[in-house]
């Protein structure tokens, strides 16, 4: 069965957020956009078939469950109130209830989404990704509020899969990381995939949607391709597939362990080489 992907966790992510929010009380002022018709305006709701209230101001979010196992998140705003800056909001972050490894950042706009609207930056790093939004760490980005329509204040736009955008500079950090791991022969798995292979050509898959015994993964799922020489991967022969995306309906990038362990040893480097810089 056909996973929620990263449209299940984003949902799953933000009843967690309704959790972390609440103690951290200078988080109110995240945002600047009014939702409710009710006499409170300042008053927000976040919820999945219900409603409770969070401590996060002036954002509606609800999600709601379609056929074919299709997840959409829908956010309102009516208030054009200025949001405030990155320097005038705290880091806030947490993790992705069905991915431990996978962390939310959120960012006060501006953002590569939105020049007014705040954006979660997605990131194996559980601390703030060195460098910012520009940083090679940040997988991609999530809209946190999407706008109403002019002129239809208070109407609800709906926040998929679609709206996803990923970071180019991750994506070459990725391949770099994995050409390295993979030349040093740091992963089991494509270790003895090679072996058993003998010599040709050998694709290194996603592991969010593998394919069957004997068959070839989606385009979008398959990350490169190595050459196989007498059951060893040949330096130097790594080639990136243009088709692999970083999310798909299946989910965000998941790695074999070894790629993924070489991955994250190689993300608190680059946090530790800015911080030395600094």
């Amino acid at each position: 069965m056909q996973s929620f992907g990263i449209q299940k966790a984003s949902a799953s992510a933000i009843r967690t957020l309704r959790k972390d929010i609440m103690r951290i009380s200078s988080c109110t002022r995240l945002t600047q956009a009014t939702v409710s018709k009710s006499s409170s305006p300042r008053h927000i709701h976040i919820s999945t078939h219900s409603s409770k209230s969070t401590s996060l101001p002036h954002i509606k979010s609800k999600v709601r469950i379609h056929h074919h196992h299709r997840t959409c998140r829908a956010y309102t705003t009516i208030s054009p109130s200025p949001l405030p800056s990155q320097e005038q909001t705290p880091d806030v972050v947490f993790p992705d209830p069905n991915r431990p490894d996978l962390f939310y950042h959120f960012t006060p706009p501006p953002t590569p989404l939105s020049p007014t609207l705040p954006a979660f930056a997605l990131s194996f790093l559980d601390v703030a990704p060195p460098g910012g939004m520009d940083s090679p760490a940040v997988i991609g980005w999530l809209p946190a509020q999407t706008q109403a329509p002019e002129g239809k204040a208070g109407s609800e736009s709906e926040s998929t899969l679609d709206d996803f955008v990923g970071n180019d500079k991750f994506l070459v950090f990725l391949h770099d990381t994995i050409k390295s791991a993979l030349e040093r022969r740091q992963d089991e798995i494509w270790r003895d995939a090679a072996i058993g292979l003998g010599s040709g050509w050998m694709h290194i898959g996603d592991q969010r949607n593998i394919p069957a015994l004997g068959r070839v993964g989606d385009p979008d799922d398959i990350l490169a391709t190595v050459l196989v020489q007498d059951g060893q991967i040949v330096p130097g022969t790594y080639q990136p597939m243009p088709s692999y995306r970083i999310c798909t309906v299946d989910g965000v990038l998941q790695l074999t362990p070894g790629l993924a362990s070489h991955l994250k040893e190689a993300l608190a480097k680059l946090g530790q080489d800015a911080q030395n810089t600094n």
